[in-house]
């Protein structure tokens, strides 16, 4: 719907697919008629995965980067110690979004669209979340809106 929206108010776009594995396809910004057919191609390759069970809910990037900003400043042992284990996360976060398909697809996108620029993206928010997150908090200081489409798999 998106691509059909964009197609018919001629807004260029770009279009950046990916599924648990690999990046699908990376298209800089063109016609948006051409974004809306290759867009509409990609649907007949969709197949719905069960995604694994998540535990924990994925982070707010942002919120904890201030967390831990937060506790450096502070001088208490206990501060230092939870700084730490929150630097961990952020490490271990941080690592994991780089080699994700998701992660790989944006760049690849974002590399020919310059900021101000809209990035929509349409997930739902499973095997991608913790990756997801991170990309698109460093995509938001960079300039770039998001527009964010959350689909859960009916049961």
């Amino acid at each position: 719907m998106s691509a059909l929206t964009l197609a018919v108010e001629a807004v260029p776009t770009a279009l950046a697919a990916y599924n648990h594995k690999e990046v699908l396809s990376a298209i800089p910004p063109e016609n948006p008629r051409e974004t809306l057919k290759k867009a509409l191609k990609l649907t007949q390759s969709i197949t719905l995965v069960e995604p694994p069970e998540k535990v924990l809910q994925s982070p707010e990037i942002w919120r904890l980067r201030r967390s831990m900003g937060q506790l450096e400043r502070a001088k208490t042992e206990s501060a230092q110690k939870l700084a730490e284990i929150l630097r961990l996360e952020y490490q271990a976060i941080q690592k994991s979004a780089k080699d994700h398909p998701v992660s790989q697809a944006l760049a690849k996108t974002v590399a020919s669209t310059p900021p101000p620029a809209v990035i929509t993206v349409v997930s739902p928010w499973s095997h991608d979340a913790d990756a997801l997150a991170m990309t698109l908090e460093k995509l938001r200081v960079r300039g770039y809106n998001l527009v964010l489409v959350d689909t859960e798999l009916e049961k």
